[in-house]
C-alpha cells in the first residue's frame, strides 16, 4: 500500500467516474477489496472506493433483474428476485462463495470484473444471458454481453477510462428452470467443478438450453454440443445422460495440479445430469416427462 498516495470516496456515480477521468490510468477501483489486498498493480497509485456510488440494488424493471455492480453477494443469497430466477441458481452460486465474512464484503461487479477460474458467478451470469452496462468518463455507455466479457479476461474488456455499473439479466417469458453445483473438497475451498444448467420450457419442450462449466479453463465455458441435444426435446432422465455424456466428451480441461483432467471429465458427466434432474425437479407444478 506504500505506492497510494491519494483515497477518493465519491458521494455518486456522475463524481466517480469524473474522479476516475482524473485518474488517467492510475486509479484502481476499490469495491469489496478482497483482489486488491492480495495484490495492486505498480502502475496504480490511487484507489477510488465506489461503496457510495450508488450502486447498491436489486430491481425487476421492463422485463429484467438490474444488479448494482456494488451489491455484496451475500445480498444475493437473500434477494427474492435472484432465488426465483432460473431455480435459484444465482443465489445458490453467491451462497457457495468463500466465507461468510467474504460473501459480505466481495461485489457482484468485482465478482464478474476480477474472474478466476474457480469463480462461481461468471458460469451462472454466462448461463443466464446476462449483460454488462459499461460507463465511461466520456459520457458514453455500452452493453456488454456476458459471451463477450468472459471470452477472455474481463479487464482486457474495459478500458482504464470505464466502470462496470450494473449486471441486466433478462426475465424470460417462458417457463424457465436452473441449477448450479459447486464441487470441492470443502464447502470454501477452490471449485474441482462448477456447473449451471439452464432450460426455457414451451409446454413439454425445451426451447432453448445453457450448459457452463467453470474451474476446468482459465474462464466459464459453454458445452454448445450438450445444449444442442436438449433442445426441442420433452426433457428425461435418458435425455438428460445423453447430454451429460456429450458435455463430458466436449469438455477439454487445462491443466491443474489438483485434479487430472480425466476426474473433471468424470465430474462433468455426473454434474450435468444431476444439474438438469435438479433443474426439473425444482420446477414449481412441471409436468415434463421423467
Amino acid at each position: 500500500m506504500s505506492r497510494i498516495k491519494e483515497y477518493l470516496r465519491p458521494a455518486n456515480l456522475e463524481e466517480a467516474l469524473a474522479m476516475l477521468a482524473r485518474g488517467a490510468g492510475r486509479t484502481a477501483i476499490l469495491a469489496g477489496g478482497t483482489s486488491l489486498a492480495l495484490q495492486i498493480p505498480a502502475s496504480v497509485d490511487t484507489l477510488l472506493d465506489i461503496a457510495d456510488a450508488g450502486l447498491d440494488y436489486i430491481t425487476e424493471k421492463d422485463g429484467l433483474v438490474h444488479i448494482g455492480a456494488g451489491v455484496r453477494v451475500a445480498s444475493l443469497v437473500r434477494s427474492d428476485v435472484c432465488r426465483k430466477l432460473y431455480g435459484g441458481a444465482l443465489a445458490e452460486a453467491a451462497a457457495n462463495i468463500g466465507s461468510t465474512p467474504l460473501r459480505n464484503l466481495i461485489t457482484v461487479g468485482g465478482a464478474s470484473f476480477q474472474v478466476m477460474p474457480w469463480s462461481d458467478l461468471p458460469g451462472v451470469l454466462l448461463a443466464m444471458d446476462a449483460a454488462f452496462l459499461v460507463k465511461s468518463t466520456s459520457g458514453a455507455e455500452r452493453m456488454v454481453p456476458a459471451q463477450t466479457l468472459f471470452a477472455r479476461q474481463p479487464r482486457t474488456v474495459l478500458s482504464p477510462s470505464e466502470l462496470l455499473v450494473e449486471v441486466q439479466i433478462p426475465i424470460p417469458e417462458l417457463a424457465h428452470l436452473g441449477a448450479y453445483q459447486k464441487v470441492a473438497k470443502t464447502r470454501v475451498d477452490y471449485a474441482a467443478l462448477t456447473v449451471t444448467v439452464t432450460l426455457l420450457m414451451r409446454q413439454d419442450l425445451v426451447v432453448d438450453a445453457r450448459v457452463v462449466v467453470g474451474a476446468a479453463k482459465a474462464l466459464p465455458t459453454r458445452l454448445q454440443q450438450a445444449e444442442q441435444v436438449l433442445v426441442n426435446q420433452a426433457p428425461n432422465r435418458q435425455l438428460f445422460v445423453k447430454a451429460a455424456s456429450i458435455a463430458a466428451g466436449a469438455l477439454e480441461p487445462v491443466r491443474d495440479i489438483r485434479y487430472s483432467a480425466l476426474y473433471k471429465k468424470h465430474l462433468t458427466k455426473i454434474w450435468v445430469r444431476r444439474c438438469l434432474e435438479r433443474a426439473l425437479k425444482l420446477n414449481q407444478g412441471g409436468t415434463y416427462a421423467d
